[in-house]
């Protein structure tokens, strides 16, 4: 099925309760972390890209050359809030592929890997599966997403996926997972996996 239509939604409207400051405007390299997510998302091959945001958008490098950029107008409402935002701006797809915002080191080798191995094989659900764990890129069927509407409160699609956990795909990328960003460490961490200095820490 080459030609499924996959479109990835970028979840990017988090609080960073955790960080206590944008983790998504933290600067990386000549951008910021959501412009290095978003740059990584538009090279690889998804046929189309939706980044959802949310109250905070100060500061944030959102300058895309083919994504389309949304508003969640109820992220208190939870990561489901963002995704079913993001599937309603889609263009009718038959699968969606859920990345994170503040997860820079998923580049387009690791996106298109679980694309083509999608494609190859469609599923209910796939979770890509590295040497440490599961973590992004997962990707959603229709079947699945058409039915996140039913469900209510924080970490929804995570606890679906768990509850079915052997229904779910699980595609090997031979490395260790990325680093998503929740900490001050974690930035530092990925900071130094790009060999870039993180500087002084927002007050």
């Amino acid at each position: 099925m080459a030609d499924l239509h996959i479109t990835g939604i970028v979840l990017a409207a988090g609080h960073a309760s955790r960080m206590g400051h944008s983790k998504l405007a933290l600067p990386l390299g000549e951008t910021n972390v959501i412009g290095w997510t978003l740059r990584n998302v538009e090279a690889s091959e998804l046929d189309d890209i939706v980044v959802v945001t949310g109250a905070h958008v100060e500061g944030l490098d959102l300058t895309p050359t083919r994504a389309k950029v949304v508003h969640n107008s109820d992220p208190a409402g939870g990561s489901v809030t963002s995704l079913l935002t993001g599937i309603a701006a889609a263009d009718d797809p038959d699968a969606v592929m859920v990345l994170l915002g503040d997860s820079p080191e998923i580049d387009p080798p690791i996106i298109d890997h679980v694309l083509a191995d999608y494609r190859r094989l469609p599923d209910w659900a796939a979770v890509t599966e590295y040497h440490d764990g599961i973590a992004h890129p997962y990707v959603l069927s229709r079947e699945l997403y058409e039915t996140l509407g039913e469900a209510t409160g924080d970490k929804v699609l995570w606890r679906i996926l768990n509850d079915n956990f052997e229904r779910a795909r699980k595609i090997r990328v031979p490395q260790m997972k990325p680093d998503d960003i929740d900490t001050w460490d974690d930035y530092i961490d990925v900071c130094d996996a790009f060999g870039l200095d993180p500087g002084e820490r927002p007050a």
